[in-house]
C-alpha cells in the first residue's frame, strides 16, 4: 500500500511540476539594455527565458531527488512561482507592445530594390510582434495565374546598429486566387496593412541592437 501511494504521489507531482516548465522560474537578469525602437523587449525576452532554464534546473533536480514529500511540497511552490512569473511576463511584454502599436519603424531600401514594382509608403508597429506595411505600384500591371509569384511578396532584411543582418523576412502584397486577375494603376495601394509576424521571440539578444529593416529584392533575399 505505501509502495503504490508513493507512486500515486510521483504520478501527480510530476504531473504539476513538468506542467508548469514553461511558465519561467526564477533566474539571473540577461543584462540586456533597452532598445531605441523595441523598448524593453528583447530584455524581457531574455530574462524571461533565462528564468525558464533556471525553472527547469530546479524541476529536474527536485525529481531527481526521490523524496516524495520534497517533491510534493516544493513542486507545488514551483508551480505557484512559475504561473505567477507567467502572468507577469505577459502584462509586461503586452504593455510594452501597445507603446509601441502605431508607431513607425524605421526602413530603407537597397539600391537594387529601387528598379522593383512597388514603392514603400509606410512601416509601423501592430501589436504584439507584429508590422504593417503600405506599398504602392510604382507602375500599371495586372497580376495573374501566370506571373502570381512575382509580385506576391515583399522581401526585407533586418538589420542592426553596426549594419549587419539580424534576419530577414517576407510579406505578402498580392493575396489572390488562382484564377482571378487583378490589375493595378500606378500609385495605387497594392494592399491595405494587415498585421504580419515581425519581431521573434526567440534569439532576443540579437534584436536588442535592432536598427531598422530594408526592403531588397528577391535575389538579395536569396543569397546567404
Amino acid at each position: 500500500m505505501r509502495k503504490q501511494s508513493k507512486v500515486f504521489i510521483t504520478t501527480v507531482v510530476c504531473g504539476f511540476v513538468l506542467a508548469s516548465c514553461g511558465g519561467g522560474g526564477g533566474g539571473g537578469k540577461s543584462g540586456l539594455k533597452k532598445n531605441d525602437h523595441l523598448g524593453m523587449l528583447p530584455a524581457m525576452y531574455a530574462d524571461y527565458y533565462l528564468a525558464k532554464k533556471a525553472h527547469n534546473e530546479k524541476v529536474d533536480k527536485l525529481l531527481e531527488s526521490g523524496d516524495f514529500n520534497k517533491m510534493e511540497k516544493e513542486g507545488a511552490k514551483l508551480e505557484k512561482e512559475a504561473n505567477e512569473r507567467d502572468e507577469k511576463f505577459q502584462a509586461d511584454t503586452k504593455a510594452e507592445f501597445e507603446k509601441l502599436s502605431g508607431k513607425d519603424v524605421p526602413f530603407s531600401c537597397s539600391e537594387a530594390f529601387a528598379n522593383d514594382w512597388y514603392e514603400v509608403a509606410s512601416v509601423k508597429f501592430a501589436g504584439e510582434l507584429c508590422i504593417e506595411v503600405l506599398c504602392k505600384a510604382k507602375e500599371d500591371f495586372e497580376v495573374n495565374k501566370a506571373n502570381k509569384y512575382d509580385y506576391e511578396y515583399a522581401y526585407f532584411r533586418v538589420y542592426a546598429k553596426d549594419g549587419s543582418t539580424i534576419t530577414k523576412g517576407t510579406y505578402m502584397l498580392v493575396s489572390m486566387g488562382w484564377n482571378k486577375n487583378t490589375t493595378f494603376t500606378k500609385g495605387q495601394i497594392v494592399r491595405e496593412p494587415y498585421a504580419q509576424y515581425f519581431f521573434p521571440d526567440k534569439q532576443p539578444e540579437k534584436w536588442v541592437d535592432f536598427a531598422g529593416i530594408e526592403f531588397i529584392t528577391k535575389e538579395e533575399y536569396e543569397k546567404n
